[in-house]
């Protein structure tokens, strides 16, 4: 009994402790003018459980939090967080100059890819003054050649070639004869099929002749990415370590070998404006591997989803190849196809659909000075997060079928409380000075790969949608969280 009453009041006093420390964090945090703490027991640990198991689910209750969905304080690992989820105000977020993205950048730079200390200097050095930086240009460069225009068409031209060259090889091997069905993992073919044509296209067919497993390890890399950003002794994660120096050593080969002939030309331009800026042979293949990771990694997961939903909505693959077959008549240029996402509007439709549907992206900055903002005050050092998955699943924005998936949602009629999607609502590459350059050049590729399957394969019926994987700590285009097969064959 003596025990069982030591149990008790040694509960009890934790209890209560933990209750204390909670209220005056909260009033702490009110005294500050900070926004709101959801609310959390353990010290320094704060959210870190709810965040590991599901980000996403988190990024949701902060939303339904507080009226009008205001920013919410939260914290991992001693680490506070700001989240920032009405349209308002992450448009002030994105405006406000004191909060950087920079620093977020530079420890993913660090971190994530390993680039030396030296590497990340050259990088934000200002030989001529403010904005002169390697780093500063970086977004109007990749915004100037990822434009619309004959540059982009140049890009798509050289995709579709690649893909059919990479799907014919396919057929060969494994549909011989029209009519012969082939057992499928639906997301590793498309995987393979969409990386190996987009990396031919993006750096030429050398480097995976160099390194034929280079996409194992990206999916490695892609996986492993949260365990990277730690910046842990690289004890800690010495396979992941190794992974990923592998993959730079196969960029850093191809570069010094001269064997890039088939890369783009804002590839190889980069890597003559960082090599006159000082960078080692190391640290810019760390800067072509970045890109090239960047290229690839939500491209893939987007086409996946834009494909299952043609398979499964009835009718939709029938008027997807009537609405697209003018771009595979005979003598037309392959530009057409890259074009579809403009001319076809279900397609385009779709693309915005699976874009809101199926992200996790976050907009990051670093409040690098107390800064009065959204009625609050966010204080130096903290983090602030711009989720799009709260407003993407929005009623309010969205309308009551906001959790559902809508191929024709954004061309539908606006009527009887069904409302038409608004492209511009959809948050899915970042904002402000960190809005993804590579956009155009996504939505281009993803329905060229998907109206290239649909024209050249019959896949049988699918009966259902396999489930996006909310739990994985992605920022980006999130995955499905099952394997999913299906029959695939050469139509005549």
């Amino acid at each position: 009994e003596s025990l069982s009453g030591m149990l008790f009041l040694a509960s009890a006093s934790c209890l209560l402790t933990l209750l204390i420390l909670r209220l005056w964090r909260e009033s702490r945090a009110r005294a500050k003018n900070e926004p709101p703490i959801l609310p959390y027991w353990v010290p320094f640990l704060g959210h870190v459980f709810r965040f590991s198991k599901s980000s996403q689910d988190l990024y949701l209750a902060v939303r339904d939090f507080l009226p009008e969905s205001k920013p919410v304080s939260l914290t991992i690992l001693g680490q506070r967080l700001y989240v920032v989820i009405a349209d308002k105000d992450i448009a002030a977020v994105h405006r406000c100059k004191s909060l950087q993205f920079t620093p977020i950048m530079v420890r993913g730079l660090q971190n994530a890819f390993n680039m030396s200390k030296e590497g990340v200097r050259i990088f934000l050095h200002e030989p001529d003054g403010p904005q002169s930086s390697l780093e500063a240009s970086m977004h109007s460069f990749y915004h100037d050649a990822l434009k619309e225009g004959p540059g982009l068409d140049d890009y798509t031209r050289r995709f579709v070639r690649a893909l059919r060259d990479q799907l014919h090889n396919f057929d060969q091997k494994n549909l011989p004869r029209v009519g012969k069905c082939e057992p499928i993992e639906l997301y590793e073919w498309v995987k393979s099929h969409f990386g190996i044509s987009s990396t031919a296209a993006i750096m030429g067919k050398e480097i995976m002749g160099y390194k034929p497993d280079l996409l194992d390890g990206l999916w490695r890399f892609e996986a492993n990415f949260p365990k990277l950003t730690l910046g842990l002794p690289r004890w800690v994660f010495e396979k992941e370590n190794v992974n990923r120096e592998e993959m730079v050593a196969a960029f850093r080969h191809v570069y010094e070998q001269n064997m890039q002939n088939g890369a783009l030309w804002w590839i190889t331009e980069r890597q003559k404006l960082a090599a006159k800026a000082g960078f080692s042979p190391y640290d810019l293949s760390v800067m072509t591997f970045g890109l090239w990771v960047a290229s690839e990694i939500n491209a893939k997961a987007a086409s996946f989803w834009l494909l299952v939903h043609s398979l499964y909505t009835p009718g939709l693959v029938e008027r997807i190849r009537s609405e697209t077959a003018y771009a595979f008549s005979e003598g037309v240029d392959d530009t057409k196809i890259g074009q579809l996402v403009h001319d076809v509007p279900i397609l385009r439709s779709m693309y915005h659909e699976v874009l809101r549907f199926c992200s996790s992206s976050i907009s990051f900055r670093t409040v690098m000075e107390d800064t009065n903002l959204c009625d609050y005050t966010l204080r130096k050092g903290a983090i602030v997060l711009c989720p799009t998955l709260p407003r993407h699943f929005d009623t309010a924005v969205w309308g009551p079928d906001a959790l559902s998936f809508v191929p024709d949602r954004f061309i539908r009629p606006s009527k009887d409380g069904i409302l038409k999607g608004n492209e511009k609502l959809v948050r899915a590459f970042g904002g402000g000075t960190s809005l993804c350059p590579g956009r155009y050049f996504a939505a281009q590729e993803v329905v060229a790969f998907v109206a290239i399957a649909l024209e050249r394969y019959d896949f049988n019926s699918v009966a259902r949608i396999p489930s996006v994987d909310k739990s994985a700590p992605v920022v980006g285009m999130l995955g499905p969280s099952e394997n999913f097969h299906v029959k695939i064959k050469l139509r005549n």
